[in-house]
């Protein structure tokens, strides 16, 4: 995009330099400033699309994240909810199994003593229970209610252990019960913080697309502001040029239009951007390069072409030092990015003469565009082949 628009400022430095030294006629300027401003408009058309779509999408993706948002903070509180449940849980069951430890301690004293009775009257016997009864001193009743007084107690030693038995059972069914109620419950506080999880994930990725999207549309905004200064300055040069008077400029020797596929290139180097349209791989804009961007180190000497007179050579925004060359019959050649000149306006140079050096703030490319009537025509075809 920024390509695009450096090359419509060229087009317009390139009529108002061309003004200034008596070049092409008055006319065909205008039409070829007319023909940049329509597709400066179309640029401008194109990226307000691209900017209304990132908005839209930046809006969408920031409804889906307040969705998002609300879904984690659900999850969340039930994720809480289920950790304090299954603290309650826990400390129940260790109630529980507290309680079936006492039982069951209960249980094992009991049965101790009871086997303890039984033994004792197992040995004995009936007989030995008769004659240790009957050898004390008392009343025959007296006697009866010893008798009776044993049975009794045999009788509630069995019956303790048939109560410690059940409410054993009883409280081993409610362990099992809490034990099994606590493996769901953690269960699904393992899931719950597995959402909680992902949730959170996908809240940061969705974060970082919509940081980006904001990051794009920030960049559009200004480039379109860029575009439509630049197109309010070509409006006013179009005007300026409908009232401008031009003289012919006369070149000397072979002509331009005669070097198709044998002009000598300006630098050596590698081809880094091509003449046409591309996509921006950022923002999806339409990019027009109206020359070539061919990569070099700083400090390249940078040579003429073919044959001319210098036109123009000073500073342009974007461009670094900009050199013009007019070589007769309404053929152009710029050279954008040099740190310093060889030659000044007037100057009239030959072909493989060196007019510049590369590296205008230390970059490693040198920007060349060759114009015919003012509009861009593909270097590539006019340059030899290496």
């Amino acid at each position: 995009m920024r390509r695009g628009l450096v090359a419509l400022a060229l087009a317009g430095l390139l009529a108002v330099s061309l003004g200034g030294a008596g070049g092409v006629r008055a006319e065909e300027d205008l039409d070829a400033n007319r023909r940049e401003l329509e597709v400066l408009q179309q640029q401008i058309d194109e990226t307000l699309a691209v900017l209304r779509g990132k908005r839209a999408a930046a809006g969408s993706l920031a409804a889906d994240l307040e969705q998002l948002e609300r879904s984690l903070a659900r999850v969340r509180s039930l994720a809480e909810r289920s950790d304090r449940e299954l603290g309650e849980l826990d400390r129940r069951l260790a109630a529980r199994r507290s309680e079936l430890d006492g039982l069951r301690r209960q249980q094992g004293e009991t049965e101790r003593l009871l086997k303890k009775r039984l033994a004792a009257l197992y040995k004995v016997g009936q007989t030995g229970v008769a004659r240790a009864l009957l050898s004390t001193a008392g009343t025959p009743l007296e006697l009866a209610e010893k008798y009776a007084f044993l049975a009794r107690i045999v009788r509630h030693d069995r019956q303790m252990m048939a109560d410690y038995r059940q409410q054993a059972a009883a409280a081993e069914a409610a362990v099992n019960d809490l034990q099994a109620l606590h493996e769901r419950q953690v269960a699904v506080a393992a899931q719950r913080r597995a959402e909680q999880a992902a949730l959170n994930s996908a809240g940061q990725a969705k974060k970082q697309l919509l940081a980006g999207l904001r990051t794009d549309e920030a960049r559009l905004a200004v480039t379109v502001d860029e575009l439509r200064a630049r197109a309010a300055r070509l409006a006013d040069l179009v005007k300026k040029l409908e009232t401008a008077q031009m003289r012919p400029y006369t070149g000397t020797g072979a002509d331009f239009s005669t070097q198709k596929g044998r002009l000598k290139w300006p630098v050596t180097g590698k081809v880094r951007t091509g003449f046409g349209s591309t996509r921006h791989p950022e923002l999806g804009t339409l990019i027009e390069s109206n020359g070539l961007e061919i990569a070099v180190p700083p400090q390249s000497p940078v040579r003429s072409v073919w044959a001319g007179q210098v036109l123009y050579a000073g500073p342009l925004k974007g461009f670094g030092n900009l050199m013009v060359i007019d070589h007769g019959d309404k053929y152009y050649t710029l050279y954008a990015h040099a740190d310093r000149f060889t030659r000044k306006v007037g100057d009239a140079v030959g072909g493989g003469e060196v007019i510049a050096y590369s590296g205008h703030d230390g970059r490693d490319a040198v920007y060349f565009e060759i114009r015919h009537r003012g509009a861009p025509v593909d270097p590539s075809q006019w340059l030899a082949p290496r």
